[in-house]
């Protein structure tokens, strides 16, 4: 325990304010964090494939962003906080996606009752008329 700390804190030393990490420095956060990115992954997507995919990207990420690394926590828990949000797009995408797909499956059914958008606004002519009777009425009131 005492020597993974030891080498983290190695690590954010040779990556604190580096554009690009030394190869030694990055080797050592992606031994260090892959299992629990892996793991984090693979709670959230429920899906061994898409979590190694999100694994790759977001140590892809971590690399090319590194110096966006503020400092402002661990840098263990940074790669771990990419990975949950990229988890969490990878879901929003694949909703989104599962929607269009079922808005394009009903506006291929001619007879399909589920892509019948009405307008809640009231009608502008309705609207106009029910003014008018209003104003009408009020008139002969006075």
């Amino acid at each position: 325990m005492r020597s993974t700390r030891y080498c983290m804190r190695k690590v954010e030393r040779l990556v604190s304010g580096a554009t690009r990490p030394a190869p030694e420095a990055f080797a050592e956060l992606v031994r260090s964090n892959s299992k629990l990115i892996y793991k984090m992954s693979l709670r959230i997507l429920k899906n061994h494939s898409d979590a190694e995919d999100n694994l790759q990207n977001v140590l892809i990420k971590a690399y090319n962003n590194i110096h966006r690394f503020e400092g402002r926590s661990r840098l263990s828990s940074w790669p771990v906080r990419i990975a949950i949000n990229e988890a969490l797009m990878k879901i929003r995408k694949r909703r989104l996606a599962d929607a269009v797909r079922r808005i394009e499956a009903a506006t291929q059914d001619q007879n399909c009752e589920a892509l019948k958008i009405e307008d809640a606004r009231p009608d502008p002519e309705h609207q106009c008329i029910a003014n008018d009777l209003a104003a009408k009425a009020l008139r002969s009131l006075q």
